[in-house]
């Protein structure tokens, strides 16, 4: 998966399918970065990660996406990943799966948006709530319906995407990426 990726996204009507956040537009080109960085402390790389996604009927609409892939050994089978991210829109991100022989299955554990941009991002999730007694809220959790596999063929990388929207929908969308730059790391 190391390297420069392109994907060119179309959607449909007047929306096309992103992960997180949906663009307005029919379709976007998206570039995906992922390098190993050099060891800086502790004696592990990281695994850089950066999505930027613009509009190609509006250049200021852009999805960006900064963070880092995470590996752990699994003794009980195959190593664990986490992808933590933050966006230009406001959204912090943790994501965790599993690295199998060519994929990633990730899916959201954690998520916080800003408060200024909450009402304009979908926040795609199912919502359980404790009240306590003077019906303030106690305690929160979230089962996101979000998941995305990273699979890797000799040529293309593959990213799938599966949510559900507010409408209670399921989309998916498969997005494959030419890689146009080979990066050395070893």
């Amino acid at each position: 998966m190391i390297g420069i990726w392109k994907a060119e996204v179309n959607g449909t009507r007047s929306r096309t399918i992103d992960y997180v956040t949906d663009f307005e537009g029919i379709s976007y080109t998206e570039i995906l970065t992922i390098t190993v960085a050099d060891v800086l402390v502790f004696g592990k790389p990281s695994i850089n990660f950066t999505s930027i996604a613009i509009n190609r009927n509006d250049s200021t609409d852009q999805h960006i996406h900064y963070g880092f892939f995470t590996i752990s050994p699994n003794p009980d089978g195959k190593p664990l990943v986490a992808l933590i991210t933050a966006s230009n829109l406001g959204q912090i991100m943790i994501e965790e799966g599993e690295l199998r022989s060519n994929s990633i299955q990730l899916t959201p554990v954690y998520r916080s948006v800003l408060s200024y941009t909450a009402n304009s991002l979908p926040l795609e999730r199912d919502e359980e709530r404790s009240y306590q007694s003077d019906n303030s809220v106690q305690e929160e959790s979230f089962y996101f319906q979000l998941h995305r596999t990273f699979s890797r063929t000799d040529k293309r990388l593959v990213q799938s995407l599966t949510k559900k929207d507010l409408d209670g929908r399921n989309r998916s969308i498969s997005k494959r990426y030419d890689k146009i730059v080979n990066i050395e790391y070893l």
